[in-house]
């Protein structure tokens, strides 16, 4: 992905070019190593595929959390790319 965009909350994949074929899942995991989100086949630029800063129906507590997220591009490669990312309230 070549940037995030957050729309209430909402944290997603943004691409901003045709060369990705498939988002093979987005998952995120608080300090501890927990899974927190997992979300597979997403759409890229789609908010609604993305994570809204709760755990089972809960709100989280502000905190950093790692996220993963695996690309199939559109010439066969997988890309995984990974970073961090702070909640805030």
């Amino acid at each position: 992905p070549t940037g995030w965009v957050r729309i209430q909350w909402i944290l997603y994949p943004f691409i901003d070019d045709n060369s990705v074929q498939n988002i093979r899942f987005l998952r995120l995991f608080d300090r501890w190593g927990n899974k927190v989100y997992e979300r597979n086949n997403l759409f890229s630029n789609n908010p609604q595929d993305g994570w809204d800063g709760t755990f089972n129906g809960e709100l989280m507590n502000p905190a950093v959390f790692v996220w993963l997220c695996e690309v199939e591009l559109i010439d066969g490669r997988t890309v995984l790319f990974s970073g961090d990312v702070t909640l805030v309230r």
